[in-house]
């Protein structure tokens, strides 16, 4: 019989591209979690995003997915934590 691997975990971090986030993100990806990152759309900050995404893509143990959004919307938003 083939032994069929575990799956590998995925990790939701909100502000994954910064502070906590960004540090929590890359430890867990070096230990292969893989990454989906949420982060705040702010284009002064979209290089770094890249940035931290590319770092995390070096580990390559780990897959990511990043999308970009408000989590707290108080307008009725479409919620992007569920």
């Amino acid at each position: 019989m083939t032994e069929v691997p575990a799956p590998t975990p995925w990790a939701r971090i909100i502000g994954s591209s910064s502070g906590f986030g960004e540090a929590t993100s890359l430890e867990l990806a070096r230990r292969g979690v893989n990454i989906f990152g949420v982060h705040f759309d702010r284009r002064a900050t979209l290089a770094h995003v890249e940035e931290v995404i590319a770092a995390i893509a070096a580990l390559m143990s780990a897959q990511t997915h990043w999308i970009t959004g408000n989590v707290i919307r108080l307008d009725g938003g479409e919620d992007i934590v569920t």
